[in-house]
C-alpha cells in the first residue's frame, strides 16, 4: 500500500472507480429489467442475492486492479458517483429494454412451443396410424406367413 498518493493519482483513481460504478449500475439495471420481466418473488430474490454477489466481486477485483487491493474511500466514493449518474440518467431505460427484451422472448418461445407441439402432435398421430397399420399387415401375416417374401426358402 502506498504511502500517500499525489492529487493526480487521486484523481485518476476517483474517475475509473466512477467507471467501476457505471458498469456496476449497468448490470444492476440490466438484473432489475430481469426482475420486472419474471415478476416472481422467489426469482427476484434470487436474482438480487446474485447482483450483490457478482457487485461484490467486481468491487473486490476492481480495488485489487486500481488501487493495488486498498478498499480506500475514493473506490466507495467514485463507484457511488458512476452507479448513481448511471441509474438516473440511462438505467430506467436500460432496464425497460431489458424487460421489454425478455418478455419478447418468452413470448416468441411461447408460441414457438405453441407451434411446435401442434407439429409434434401431428406427428405422432401421423407415426401411430402408421404403426396400427403395420400391425394390421403383422397379423395378417402371422396366419400365412409364407406369403412375405421374408420367409419364402431360396433356392
Amino acid at each position: 500500500m502506498p504511502m500517500e498518493w499525489s492529487g493526480k493519482q487521486q484523481l485518476l483513481f476517483l474517475l475509473q472507480s466512477a467507471g467501476l460504478g457505471v458498469g456496476i449500475g449497468l448490470l444492476f439495471d440490466s438484473m432489475t429489467g430481469m426482475g420486472r420481466a419474471c415478476k416472481r418473488r422467489a426469482a427476484v430474490f434470487f436474482i438480487d442475492v446474485m447482483f450483490g454477489i457478482v457487485a461484490g466481486f467486481i468491487t473486490f477485483f476492481a480495488a485489487l486492479a486500481i488501487m493495488d487491493g486498498a478498499l480506500h474511500p475514493l473506490l466507495f466514493l467514485g463507484g457511488g458517483v458512476g452507479f448513481l449518474a448511471e441509474h438516473n440518467s440511462v438505467g430506467v431505460i436500460c432496464s425497460r429494454w431489458v424487460c421489454a427484451a425478455l418478455r419478447g422472448l418468452g413470448l416468441f418461445y411461447r408460441r414457438f412451443c405453441e407451434k411446435f407441439e401442434a407439429v409434434l402432435l401431428l406427428a405422432g398421430r401421423k407415426m401411430a396410424h402408421f404403426f396400427t397399420q403395420m400391425r394390421k399387415i403383422a397379423k395378417k401375416g402371422e396366419k400365412n406367413p409364407k406369403k412375405f417374401r421374408f420367409f419364402q426358402k431360396k433356392t
